[in-house]
């Protein structure tokens, strides 16, 4: 994977899920960062940028956008949402 960032290629931004309402560890991860949380450099590739574009959504926001452009979804999360997983799981 480290070959994806090589100064070959030029500058790089690769887009990650983290969402700081998942868990503590993800908030912390954003909030810690000197940068704007949005997009910050990486530590080991200096031309290597990651943006976390839904880092302050909700779960809410997220079912929202896959159900308002009918997105695919793993179906699993039907059957959680039926158990007393649902709150804990998906919040």
């Amino acid at each position: 994977m480290s070959s994806a960032y090589g100064p070959e290629h030029g500058k790089v931004v690769y887009l990650t899920g983290i969402r700081t309402q998942e868990s503590l560890r993800r908030y912390r991860v954003i909030a810690t960062k000197k940068n704007d949380a949005f997009v910050t450099t990486h530590a080991e590739f200096k031309n290597a940028y990651r943006a976390f574009p839904i880092y302050d959504w909700s779960s809410e926001d997220v079912w929202k956008l896959v159900q308002i452009n009918n997105y695919d979804f793993n179906h699993t999360y039907d059957i959680f949402n039926k158990t007393s997983l649902h709150n804990k799981l998906l919040h």
